[in-house]
């Protein structure tokens, strides 16, 4: 379905062509800049897909007006695809007429584009409700009240009934990742990181069936905060919940393997949002995956080195004071330097690229407010000190997703660190 719009800004009465391609997606929703007074507008059309009608329109900042000819700039918008940055106004240009869905047929073919399109419908219409019945879940299993938590999860089929006079028996700790990656399952296995998770698994596996006591040792030295990053981690996936509709076209190229982000940065963009809505995410993102570096970090070291307080030779160079991982996690408070540790050495590069996804700089950057945008080009400048980082908004949106996997991969090495006494 194409919608236009004819919107003005309720400041300088600027106006300008919205064109909305709403396909399978519930919640499309946009962001931009007023091209004459620079004030934000954004808004969401909310349609219902079973009678396939728009159910509401909110604009923020601007008003719906009639057809309207003086219009300055045409600003197309897909919840699904990847849309050019927002143009001057000409009513020649050939993508008044095509649709995003139309551009993509020809670009990626139609089968590609189809699957896509199946995929943000399946996932958008379950990955909501499934969260907040996987998150209660959780709760039970965090609270151990056994016995809502086994009704539970026999009802959303995780465990199977036992015969009426039989126990139930269940090892929650086995089944609880399986509870919590259920609203996104569909997305794990699209991308083929489903199979990464089992990689990894088999990679922590055998560091455990080689140095059994010192994996223990660490267990027991980190319980404390196991415990703290099993929440925060959980806060993360809910923010997901929260975020990914703004970056949806990110997450449907990623997964089909379509668009290169860097031979599309310059001339496309994502409409849907603003880099003023995305950066608490990444700031979150930021401060919770840094502070449970220090449990890769002990099993990096004991994978490497047989032993939890066996730092690398730069590390133990540069942190003369920091000779075991309880003092790593005392006294190494910058997250910056827990970040550089994975510069010299990471084995988890395969499943997480600590150093590009944990910009300390960006972080910073955000932090202290020193960034501008450029709003026509999408193009944000961090500045931190001296340093400047340049990234397009499509860009920072696909570090923002790879959080998403880093926030998995910390899963996957907290709850290992956690049960391996088992």
């Amino acid at each position: 379905m194409n919608i236009n719009c004819f919107l003005e800004c309720e400041v300088c009465e600027n106006k300008i062509h919205l064109k909305v391609y709403a396909g399978y997606v519930e919640f499309n929703p946009f962001s931009y800049y007023c091209p004459e007074c620079g004030i934000t507008i954004d808004g969401h059309i909310l349609l219902n897909l079973s009678h396939g009608i728009i159910d509401r329109k909110f604009f923020n900042n601007a008003k719906e007006i009639p057809r309207e000819s003086n219009v300055s700039h045409l600003l197309q918008v897909s919840s699904d695809f990847f849309t050019d940055k927002i143009s001057g106004y000409n009513p020649t240009n050939p993508k008044l007429f095509f649709s995003p869905y139309m551009m993509n047929v020809v670009k990626h073919g139609g089968e590609t584009t189809q699957l896509k399109a199946s995929f943000a419908e399946i996932f958008t219409s379950n990955v909501q409700t499934d969260f907040n019945i996987n998150h209660r879940i959780w709760q039970l299993y965090k609270k151990k009240k056994t016995k809502y938590l086994n009704a539970q999860l026999i009802k959303y089929k995780f465990v199977a009934p036992v015969i009426l006079g039989q126990v139930l028996k269940v090892d929650h700790d086995d089944v609880i990742l399986d509870v919590l990656y259920k609203p996104f399952k569909i997305l794990l296995k699209q991308n083929g990181y489903y199979s990464e998770i089992l990689d990894l698994r088999k990679e922590l596996k055998k560091i455990k069936d080689k140095y059994p006591d010192q994996v223990l040792q660490l267990h027991l030295e980190l319980k404390e905060l196991i415990n703290d990053m099993e929440n925060s981690l959980v806060h993360l996936l809910e923010n997901f919940v929260e975020f990914y509709k703004f970056i949806f076209p990110t997450i449907l190229s990623s997964a089909f393997k379509t668009d290169d982000i860097e031979e599309i940065k310059n001339q496309q963009g994502i409409l849907t949002t603003n880099f003023e809505q995305l950066k608490n995410y990444y700031v979150d993102a930021y401060e919770i995956l840094c502070s449970g570096l220090v449990g890769f970090v002990g099993l990096q070291n004991i994978k490497l080195r047989g032993d939890r307080n066996s730092f690398h030779d730069e590390y133990r160079k540069s942190a003369k004071n920091i000779t075991s991982i309880v003092e790593f996690i005392d006294k190494a408070n910058n997250k910056g330097n827990r970040v550089k540790y994975f510069s010299t050495e990471n084995i988890y590069n395969k499943f997480f690229d600590i150093c590009s996804i944990l910009n300390n700089g960006i972080r910073n950057s955000i932090g202290h407010y020193s960034y501008s945008y450029d709003t026509d080009q999408q193009l944000i400048t961090f500045k931190d000190k001296s340093d400047e980082i340049k990234l397009y908004l499509v860009e920072f949106s696909d570090i923002l997703y790879e959080t998403f996997y880093g926030t998995i991969v910390s899963l996957e090495v907290f709850h290992f660190i956690k049960t391996c006494n088992k």
